[in-house]
Order: C-alpha cells, then structure tokens, then sequence
C-alpha cells in the first residue's frame, strides 16, 4: 500500500514538474526487468525525445567537464547524460541503435567477469543483480561499442557489494577489472561505478582503492548534490527506461546543488 501511495503521489506531483537547470547524470541498467524487445527500446527512444524537448543530452565526460567547471555556480541550462550499468547484451543489440537514430551517446559500466561469460557464472551473476532475465554482452559487442565512440566505464569484476570484502579482494575486483577493460580495448579506464551505488556498499577502503586507479568515480545516490566525499565523486540519479515519463520529470526537477 505505501509503495502504490508513493507511485501516486510521483506521478501526480510529476505531471506538473520540469526537469530543473543543471547537469544530469542518469543511471540506468536495462529496458525491461523481463526480457526487452523492440518495443523497449521504442520507449527508451520516447524518454530520450522528451528529455531533448529541455535541453541537450550530452557525453559523460562532457558532463564531467560541465560540472566542474560551473556546476557549482548554477547553470542556466539543461544537460542530461545517461549510463547504463552491469553490460546486459540489450545495451548492444537494443539500446545503442536507439542512441545511433538520435546521433547519441551513452556510457555502459561492465563486470568484465559476466562479459562472455558461461551459464552457470551469468545464473550466480543474475542473482546477485535479482533478475534471471538477462544475458550478458560478448567482447566483441563491447569493442565495437567502444570503436563507434560510447564510452566504457568500470563497474568491479564480479558485481560483489563491496562492502562485504576484504581489502586485498577490493583490490583485486577494482584493478584487475580496470585491466582486463584496459587491455581488451587498447583504451584507458578512467570512469568507474561501484554496484548497487549507495554508500553502505561502498565502504572507505574500496574508496581509497578506486581513486588509485581511476579519475572519476559515480555513485547511484545523493543525486540533489553534484558531489559526494569533499567533491571526489559525482552522483547519479537513478531512473530506469521503462519507469514513466512522469518519474523523470519529478526526479529531474530537484535543483542541484
């Protein structure tokens, strides 16, 4: 009952909101929690137009750029860049020809363990994500993500909540996961997503470890402020493609500070 209240209450109350001024990083990770079809895709490339009707949707490291250089002063106009979380095989096959029709670009965090993995990892993997539905992309889907300019970010090996390694395993699914993705696209690694995105499974240590090998680092949470740990990470918001049009407009119309 509480949670058909607060879909009521955001629905409502977003029928009347704009998406405020400012730079919007979303956070996404499929199209469907079942398995998504061309109709998905169709609604992501609807949300995608009527974030366009406000103002640009722009790469991550343009948003990056953005933010620190006058995020903080206020900006007068409206800026959305969206990244999509965990390497689903919908993010090559559904979700970037949507990106490619717009003259888009988006960025695809990745577990490089779950990219070609085999049945019984993606069934272990799916169930940490709580969805049996999806399969993960081929190295060769990534790479060729990469070579038509989307941007690939970190995301750790195996999609551990952080918070509950050691810090010789924080370094190992922080580093090796920035290896493999560095070694497998010729390209350096500087963005990375912890997963699940909140601060309770990003304990200090696993903080520490991510600025040693990566420039910027994005939570999925505290998204009313551009930054988090005295400007050190950027937060997102997170919105899924399939949520409706009137969640996006109530989320996105908190002013940031």
């Amino acid at each position: 009952m509480k949670k058909l209240l607060k879909s009521l209450f955001i629905n409502s109350l977003g029928s009347f909101c704009t998406p405020a001024n400012g730079v919007h990083i979303i956070n996404s990770h499929y199209l469907s929690k079942d398995t998504s079809k061309v109709e998905n895709a169709r609604a992501l490339e609807k949300k995608l137009k009527h974030l366009l009707n406000y103002g640009d949707i722009i790469s991550l490291p343009k948003a990056v750029q953005l933010i620190n250089d006058q995020g903080q002063n206020g900006n007068n106009d409206k800026y959305f860049s969206l990244t999509f979380d965990d390497g689903f095989e919908e993010c090559y096959t559904l979700i970037s020809p949507v990106f490619d029709r717009l003259d888009l670009k988006a960025t695809f965090f990745i577990n490089a363990n779950y990219i070609d993995s085999n049945q019984e990892y993606q069934n272990e993997f799916n169930r940490r994500i709580h969805n049996s539905k999806k399969r993960p992309m081929s190295w060769d889907q990534v790479t060729k993500l990469n070579d038509a300019g989307f941007l690939i970010g970190s995301h750790t090996l195996d999609h551990f909540d952080l918070s509950m390694l050691n810090t010789d395993e924080l370094e190992y699914q922080i580093a090796r996961n920035n290896e493999i993705i560095k070694n497998k696209l010729a390209t350096e690694v500087d963005y990375f997503a912890w997963p699940y995105g909140n601060f309770n499974s990003f304990p200090d240590a696993a903080f520490e470890i991510s600025k040693k090998y990566h420039k910027y680092i994005f939570s999925g949470t505290n998204y009313k402020y551009y930054f988090s740990k005295q400007g050190k990470i950027i937060n997102r918001r997170h919105l899924e493609p399939f949520w409706p049009i009137s969640y996006f407009n109530y989320f996105l119309s908190s002013k940031k500070k």
